[in-house]
């Protein structure tokens, strides 16, 4: 898995998965802006990180095509 100024890279579900994802989400700093892109397994994780978000109290703002 690669942290990076292009986002998080890895293979999905070996390194990047949900539970990743969930866990970024509750350890991001202050609120955030999340969007996604057209990969069906983005939905899964963007789903995931919006969930860390809101579980740790953060305000998290959708920024959604569809």
């Amino acid at each position: 898995m690669l942290f990076g100024t292009s986002g998080i890279r890895g293979k999905y579900p070996q390194f990047v998965n949900e539970e990743l994802a969930i866990k970024i989400g509750a350890v991001l700093d202050g609120d955030f802006l999340i969007s996604r892109d057209t990969r069906r397994t983005a939905v899964p994780i963007f789903n995931s990180v919006i969930a860390g978000g809101l579980i740790s109290g953060k305000e998290v703002y959708v920024a959604d095509g569809e």
